[in-house]
Formats: structure tokens, C-alpha cells, sequence
């Protein structure tokens, strides 16, 4: 996990970065995206298909959950 810094330099979240292992298809990484993007705290999430790597900012006080 990594601090999301801001323009001014102040922390503002995590990024959380993962490799997936078992993806099929681009369309299951999509949907595998679109549910985390939904949760509360999520600021954003991006499943690249060809890497498998997985990244989730989320709002530093939801990390632990």
C-alpha cells in the first residue's frame, strides 16, 4: 500500500496494488472493476486485463476494512 498524495502534497488516500491471477476474459476484469469502483471508500479502481494488475485508491480511513 502506497500514500495518495494531492497537488499540495497532503496524504489523501491508499493505493492498493495487486496481481490477479485466473482472469479469462476482458469482460470479467471489467466487471471484477466496476463492483470494487462501487464499494464505499473506493475513489477508483483499475483492472488491466493483460497485466493482471490490479490497482484500488481508497480513502485512507476505510483501508482496514
Amino acid at each position: 500500500m502506497r500514500w495518495v498524495i494531492n497537488r499540495r502534497g497532503i496524504p489523501v488516500g491508499m493505493r492498493i496494488v495487486l496481481y490477479m491471477s485466473g482472469l479469462e476474459c476482458q469482460d470479467c476484469a471489467d466487471k471484477i472493476e466496476a463492483h470494487i469502483q462501487r464499494q464505499p471508500g473506493v475513489n477508483g479502481a483499475c483492472l488491466m486485463f493483460v497485466t493482471k494488475r490490479f490497482i484500488i485508491d481508497c480513502a485512507d480511513d476505510r483501508v482496514d476494512e
